[in-house]
């Protein structure tokens, strides 16, 4: 049975949200996740993540999914990472966001998933290889490098407080952005000053000694909005709890801290291992759950391109997702990074590094 966007707008979007992705173009991306992953994914993908919640991120949870299945989806060997996807490993959603990147807007290009190509003494398979018309393949290798310790402790940090919070009254709202990880006693603070001002039922906004900025009670309760931080803390992870009573919405509580991660070496050096000398290699790098890494990485990598050093990658993508609000509504934008290597062996053609570069900041499926 396939989806239609009255039934959407009902049980996913909810009254007054929107979405920058074109009504028709939703219709067919809820459907493009229900013919490669299954109903049974769709729907417990929104059961797992936000319960009965609805709103623009739960809907674009699916939709974002869909709009880069779409162009990808009757590539050569995509049944490969169609399974993957459905075992929701996580390597495998970094792998269809870098080839979306490449290949959206783009029909000419052929694209192949995991083709054995010889690497030194062995035969690899990286994730997969484009070519226009008339050229020869570029190979990709795409890693998403798991958090750092410092992100991990950030993440404990999230949880723990978001548990502490959930104590917060009936039909209130809890938003908290920490300025820093704080230490523990910290965080009993701002959780004990976070519950008494959600007590007072009004909207209040307030910022404790430069440790967090609280929100609470300026939100319908289970519809979790994306907000932009970037100018104040950069990059952030986030929680969200939802809460219903007799299947309507009731609270939620969502926590964001800002995160730094710095292993841009290592991450390199493992992955050129992967590519071939013999054709132009291509890294991508999905640093969401590293996400400082987008500020922080560029440097170190440019560094270590050198002429005797990594001299089969081409270039390097670095990209993390998020939501964003737009002119159009809310959406799931991509931004990247492209370094180019001038002292590769074989240089990436200019249209692939080009068509990344143009990707940064477009939402997907608008």
């Amino acid at each position: 049975m396939s989806y239609d966007l009255p039934a959407i707008e009902k049980l996913w979007l909810g009254e007054g949200s929107i979405v920058c992705i074109p009504p028709n173009r939703l219709v067919d991306c809820f459907n493009a996740c229900e013919d490669v992953l299954g109903r049974d994914w769709v729907e417990g993908t929104k059961t797992r993540e936000f319960g009965t919640g609805t709103g623009p991120l739960v809907t674009l949870s699916i939709a974002g999914v869909g709009a880069r299945l779409i162009p990808v989806m009757h590539a050569r060997g995509f049944g490969k990472l169609a399974a993957r996807l459905r075992k929701e490993e996580r390597s495998a959603f970094s792998e269809l966001t870098a080839a979306y990147l490449c290949l959206n807007g783009q029909r000419d290009v052929r694209l192949e998933f995991e083709e054995p190509v010889p690497v030194d003494d062995s035969v690899k398979l990286p994730d997969f290889r484009l070519a226009a018309p008339g050229e020869d393949w570029t190979y990709i290798e795409v890693a998403a490098p798991d958090r750092s310790d410092a992100n991990k402790d950030a993440a404990g940090v999230m949880t723990a407080l978001s548990e502490e919070l959930w104590v917060l009254p009936s039909n209130a709202t809890i938003e908290i952005l920490l300025l820093r990880v704080p230490l523990e006693h910290e965080s009993r603070s701002i959780a004990k000053r976070a519950l008494a001002l959600a007590e007072k039922a009004m909207p209040v906004d307030e910022e404790l000694d430069g440790l967090a900025v609280i929100s609470v009670n300026s939100a319908s309760p289970c519809v979790i909005e994306g907000r932009n931080y970037r100018d104040r803390v950069g990059p952030v992870l986030g929680i969200a709890k939802t809460f219903t009573r007799h299947g309507k919405p009731d609270k939620h509580v969502v926590v964001r801290v800002p995160i730094i991660d710095e292993r841009a070496e290592e991450v390199l050096s493992r992955e050129a291992r992967q590519l071939p000398k013999t054709h132009a290699g291509l890294l991508m790098f999905d640093v969401n759950s590293n996400a400082s890494a987008f500020r922080d990485w560029p440097p170190l990598l440019e560094s270590r391109l050198q002429p005797r050093l990594h001299t089969r990658v081409g270039a390097i993508c670095i990209f993390h997702s998020g939501s964003s609000l737009t002119p159009a509504g809310e959406g799931i934008i991509t931004e990247t990074r492209v370094l180019t290597n001038s002292h590769a062996a074989i240089a990436v053609p200019h249209w692939l590094t080009a068509q990344l570069e143009r990707q940064s900041g477009v939402p997907h499926g608008a």
